[in-house]
């Protein structure tokens, strides 16, 4: 998307706002992947999706059911 900048012609919307250029920052930092493969492929698979995507080290998530947090909130 560009914008018509004042004086300066048009500019990609990202390079002519701060706030758009952040904006964008988190919404890559907020993107969820998933890659799914036969339990056979899983590491092959695995190897080529995080050099397709240029993923250096594997992410230290956990995913926690809704429930599991309600238990532990109530006791």
């Amino acid at each position: 998307m560009k914008a018509l900048v004042m004086d300066k012609g048009m500019k990609k919307l990202t390079d002519a706002s701060l706030f758009v250029k952040d904006l964008e920052h988190v919404q890559i930092d907020n993107w969820k992947m998933g890659v799914f493969a036969p339990k056979e492929h899983l590491e092959a698979v695995s190897k080529a999706a995080y050099d397709f995507f240029e993923i250096e080290t594997k992410p230290k998530t956990k995913q926690i059911a809704l429930t599991d947090l309600l238990e532990n909130d109530s006791q």
